[in-house]
């Protein structure tokens, strides 16, 4: 269960990563 457990928060760090970077691209391309 730890190693699901570590895998799942490095998926959902992943994905708030994810999220940033599309907001970054998102805002430039506004610019």
């Amino acid at each position: 269960m730890p190693i699901n457990f570590e895998i799942s928060a490095l998926a959902q760090d992943f994905m708030w990563i994810f999220d940033f970077k599309c907001v970054e691209n998102i805002k430039i391309d506004f610019h």
